[in-house]
């Protein structure tokens, strides 16, 4: 099983963001549940590096 970085980095990039932008949206505001769409979005950043180092194909690096 080959381990594809630039996918890795589309879906946790999109979740972050989905998490953090939901926040704004939902009656439910906890600072904790917005540190995880952070820290998400920004495991998706550094798995975008990774695979741009690696210069793997994909669709978003």
């Amino acid at each position: 099983m080959k381990i594809r970085f630039s996918q890795y980095s589309l879906w946790l990039s999109l979740l972050g963001i989905v998490i953090g932008v939901g926040q704004y949206f939902t009656p439910i505001y906890s600072s904790n549940i917005l540190y995880i769409g952070i820290v998400l979005y920004l495991m998706g950043f550094l798995c975008g590096v990774i695979a741009f180092g690696k210069h793997e194909k994909g669709l978003m690096k």
